[in-house]
């Protein structure tokens, strides 16, 4: 889905020359709320539940316990992702991003997953793979949700939570928590979709926020990443 952020690239906003970052069209720092910006939160989150209910569609009539947990799984990536574009995420929302990501990548992504859940009973490795969603999810929102209740009394960089042991530990949940969906379809091809998701990540994301995070908090940055110098996995990468 990060692919979205080399997309974006091309519409880089040419007066914003210190935050001149090769990696985005910018948005981290434009914090302005604007009607403009509440507008297209209001879109892509239309889009996003819009994603949603084709995705029950797809699979109504919900004949087995696979297809509910597939449903409740888009239920709260959706949730999630809506909770998130309202409450964390201050920043300025492109219409580039909302036409490219919330009208293409996601619901091409949750379409994938729809199509692809069989109609069986669930097997032994399915547990595994509901685990490993709870478990992604918890990694992806609960740093962001601590960040969150600290920036309301604080300003500067948030170092604390699960980030002390890993600097992008959100998008290594969002990265486990889709093994763990694409694996409980029961089609494995569904897997091109967190691996795709991981490439954008390590290639793209990941470096287009460590360029904006060293350049607005310079001495606090290189703390943290010598504090922790693992990006995704604590101890390995």
């Amino acid at each position: 889905m990060n692919i979205i952020l080399y997309i974006c690239s091309l519409f880089k906003n040419p007066t914003n020359t210190y935050y001149d970052n090769p990696y985005s069209s910018d948005w981290r720092s434009d914090k302005e709320i604007t009607v403009t910006n509440n507008i297209r939160k209001y879109m892509k989150s239309f889009l996003i539940i819009l994603s949603l209910i084709f995705y029950i569609i797809q699979l109504f009539p919900i004949s087995s316990l696979r297809e509910f947990l597939s449903c409740l799984f888009c239920f709260i990536f959706s949730s999630r992702i809506l909770y998130q574009l309202h409450f964390f995420w201050n920043r300025r929302i492109p219409l580039t991003e909302i036409i490219l990501e919330a009208g293409f990548i996601v619901p091409l992504s949750l379409y994938t997953l729809a199509i692809g859940t069989k109609n069986t009973n669930l097997q032994l490795i399915d547990f595994f793979w509901i685990l490993l969603f709870f478990f992604g999810t918890y990694l992806n929102f609960y740093p962001e949700y601590q960040r969150y209740k600290w920036k309301l009394k604080n300003t500067g960089l948030y170092t604390k939570s699960l980030f002390k042991y890993a600097r992008q530990i959100n998008y290594t949940g969002e990265i486990i928590s889709f093994i763990g969906y694409a694996g409980l379809t029961g089609n494995y091809y569904n897997m091109w979709i967190p691996i795709l998701m991981g490439l954008g990540m390590v290639y793209w994301s990941s470096p287009e926020l460590e360029w904006y995070l060293e350049r607005k908090y310079t001495c606090t940055f290189r703390k943290w990443k010598n504090f922790t110098p693992y990006k995704f996995i604590p101890c390995i990468y």
